[in-house]
């Protein structure tokens, strides 16, 4: 019996996906009772190839292709072909402590849990540990008690949405017909709220299991104008979805995780608007006005980002200005 799929993607990723494969390989139950399930997502370089190999290899790695349809569309396929009781993400340029699983599993089972998240670790590209960013541990609860999904959600969450940091009950995804929405920024940020609505039984475990690798070519840290442009109407979709969630949701406590999310996504949009398109901000701003967000709430976010989000609420255009000067400032230092 499969008790575990974990489902990888493949886009560009033939520097990293050996590693990632590697380190799900190196784990402490059967091969027989966990499958990879790796998603070539219509990559132009020699992933898929790499994968192939491995899968030669080792009979519980199954390669599927099709045409390219983002990430979103890949994980929606790796979940569709899962078999396992659970399963897992894991994206192909991070990897995966040894000897984690079993763990996990028995975690799993014991407590009869819908949802179980661990700990991760952030690495740059040499594999070295990097800090986290400032405020992302201090809103986050890791205490091991076990609530509901919404309750997780507006009290332990935080707003790292992180879909790759959970194992779910396989059973949860696919009995609530929960798929990724395409076009969205981050998809994360859509997919796991909604999971953890319908999850009966969530908690944490301290255990350090994946490695978060930051990479210069990622989808988040791509730099330049087009990049910028692609994340800006990225976050206008995902803004746009969020808020209708909230608006169907009832529960007052979830509505206001929503709301704080909605805050970080907007404060994202001004980030890019002063560092790339700041003659064009008003254009910007009109669209930020029709999406009817504001005020931003600053529920459950760190100090830090509530100054922003208040200095954001007070003036747009203010905010964008003191960023667009401190960009200017950075940059001269540089030189």
């Amino acid at each position: 019996m499969i008790e575990l799929s974990i489902i990888t993607t493949l886009y560009k990723s033939e520097k990293y996906v050996s590693k990632c494969l590697d380190s799900i390989l190196s784990q402490d139950i059967p091969l027989s009772e966990y499958e990879i399930i790796v998603v070539n997502d219509g990559s132009p370089d020699t992933s898929h190839e790499i994968a192939l190999s491995y899968a030669v290899k080792n009979t519980n790695i199954k390669v599927v292709s099709h045409e390219n349809k983002g990430l979103s569309g890949a994980r929606n396929t790796g979940i569709q072909l899962a078999q396992g009781k659970y399963l897992t993400f894991i994206d192909p340029d991070d990897y995966i402590q040894p000897n984690v699983y079993k763990n996990l599993l028995n975690k799993m089972e014991q407590d009869d849990l819908d949802m179980l998240r661990f700990v991760y670790t952030m690495v740059d590209e040499n594999y070295d540990s990097v800090p986290m960013p400032k405020g992302a541990k201090n809103t986050a609860d890791y205490k091991d008690n076990i609530v509901n999904g919404k309750v997780f959600l507006s009290r332990k969450l935080s707003y790292a949405c992180f879909v790759w940091t959970f194992i779910y009950k396989t059973s949860l995804i696919k009995s609530n017909n929960i798929s990724f929405k395409q076009g969205l920024y981050i998809d994360d940020t859509d997919w796991l709220p909604r999971v953890l609505c319908h999850a009966n039984r969530v908690t944490s475990i301290d255990t350090q299991v994946s490695f978060y690798v930051q990479r210069d070519g990622s989808l988040i840290n791509a730099q330049g104008v087009l990049a910028a442009q692609k994340k800006i109407e990225g976050l206008f979709k995902t803004l746009e979805i969020v808020k209708e969630e909230s608006d169907r949701q009832t529960d007052k406590d979830v509505k206001k995780w929503y709301s704080g999310m909605s805050a970080l996504l907007v404060l994202g949009l001004l980030n890019i608007i002063s560092t790339y398109f700041y003659n064009e901000k008003d254009t910007y701003f009109s669209r930020l006005r029709e999406a009817d967000i504001f005020p931003l709430s600053c529920f459950r976010h760190s100090k830090r980002v509530r100054l922003r989000i208040l200095l954001a609420n007070i003036s747009t255009g203010f905010y964008c200005w003191i960023m667009n000067y401190k960009n200017k400032h950075l940059s001269t230092e540089k030189r």
